[in-house]
């Protein structure tokens, strides 16, 4: 019937004998009966049994769990221990067979769990070998929340061991509330498709230290479309925000629910100084600033549609009505072709507008002032006439009435008085500008 080799361990000859009995009448080879636990090993080693029978009540040296560990260990051998109680297939342990067809079915039942678990040991050890090349942290939960596996960037990211993670609630791993991690795993086991948890995370690696985290994922569905397991995704975010934070502007990144994703210290800054507190992680960011200091929503939604950064400015008075400019450059960030966050950056311009006035301020004194260097220029070359007219008189060249002496003489008192004005001014834009 079967040509699978069956080791039969067992020092009770009478039992033995029955065992060997129907083993033989089922179409199965038999190697034995042995007697103790090194025999066993030993006939194992030479001659590669599918499986071992192995009687509960040994009275060797070894006991039948040692010889079944044994067996497993060296030689990947499945057990099954017989004694004279109920059958629990979960330990391996039958009550002794009555028939051929029964130790038949005990024993097919055994291989093929042996074959589901070699196979599912061996899925699991390819999961691990390939998470083991991923850079990323990943974590895999059951949909309790409980920890089934990590890779080792996980493990050095949290600060823990292997030991330590595998059944750890998630709560436990990332040192959060249950409320927090009651709506971390409803968001990931509702999502369809990947899922990415709103804003910054802040957990407790196993020493206790602080660890800013973003955390992205999905749910793995099983073959009846049922979310199964869990999938992680954990980044260390305080490069990233320590380069933010590098930034004197205000700098926000919104996801597509406008919830922000990630903020700067300057930004928690600007919102004290305009009397509005700073956003919450997960929430909307309109639940806690207004449009006229973030622009308006239409305008996100319009950039994840279109990709196509631009820059507007706005101007807000305090409560001293003291203005206020500044500017909201909006720049999408996409990934695979796809809009997937919008980074603002918010600029206070205040000062920028108040030098640009006053560069024109002085561009246009300095031209005014050329002009009046030119004014003057030009009063003199006409005082060259009538101060010749004066000269010509009063060395009595030429004989003038004294109605057109004086008539020189008023028009050069004139240009004087002209000339006069026109340097009081200049002087005044060159102490200006200088």
């Amino acid at each position: 019937m079967d040509d699978r080799k069956i080791l039969l361990v067992d020092d009770e000859p009478e039992r033995a004998s029955l065992l060997l009995d129907m083993l033989s009448g089922a179409g199965y080879m038999v190697l034995g009966p042995v007697q103790t636990g090194e025999e066993a090993v030993a006939l194992a080693g030479d001659d590669h049994p599918d499986l071992a029978i192995i009687s509960l009540f040994l009275s060797g040296e070894m006991d039948s769990t040692a010889i079944s560990g044994r067996l497993e260990l060296l030689y990947e051998i499945p057990s099954i221990m017989v004694g004279n109680g109920e059958t629990v297939p979960e330990t391996g342990v039958v009550r002794m067979p009555e028939s051929e067809r029964e130790i038949y079915g005990v024993i097919e039942m055994a291989v093929y769990r042996q074959r589901v678990e070699a196979k599912v040991r061996a899925d699991h050890e390819l999961v691990d070998a390939t998470l083991a090349l991923v850079s990323d942290a990943v974590l895999i939960c059951d949909r309790q929340g409980i920890v089934l596996r990590a890779n080792p960037s996980a493990l050095s990211l949290l600060g823990l061991e292997k030991e330590e993670i595998s059944g750890m609630p998630l709560s436990e791993v990332f040192g959060l509330g249950d409320e927090i991690s009651g709506d971390l795993l409803a968001r990931f086991s509702e999502g369809d498709g990947p899922v990415v948890w709103p804003g910054p995370l802040r957990v407790l690696k196993g020493d206790g230290e602080a660890l800013t985290i973003s955390l992205s994922g999905s749910c793995i569905t099983d073959p009846s479309g049922r979310g199964a397991e869990l999938i992680f995704v954990i980044r260390n975010q305080a490069y990233a925000l320590n380069l933010l934070n590098i930034l004197p502007d205000p700098v926000f990144i919104l996801d597509s629910e406008m919830v922000p994703v990630m903020y700067n210290t300057a930004l928690s800054e600007f919102c004290k100084s305009m009397g509005f507190p700073s956003p919450d992680a997960g929430d909307n960011i309109y639940d806690s600033l207004p449009s006229f200091l973030i622009g308006r929503a239409d305008d996100y939604t319009d950039l994840f549609d279109t990709g196509i950064s631009h820059e507007i400015t706005r101007t807000l008075k305090t409560e001293g009505q003291t203005e206020i400019n500044f500017s909201l450059s909006y720049m999408p960030v996409s990934e695979a072709g796809e809009v997937t966050h919008i980074a603002t950056l918010i600029r206070n311009i205040t000062t920028d507008r108040e030098e640009k006035e006053e560069t024109e301020q002085i561009r246009h004194d300095f031209q005014a002032s050329q002009g009046l260097i030119e004014a003057i220029a030009d009063l003199c070359l006409r005082m060259n006439e009538p101060l010749k007219v004066i000269s010509r008189m009063l060395v009595g060249r030429e004989g003038y009435a004294m109605e057109q002496l004086s008539e020189k003489a008023d028009e050069a008192a004139v240009l004087i008085s002209e000339i006069n004005m026109n340097w009081v001014k200049y002087e005044n834009y060159r102490r200006y500008l200088k």
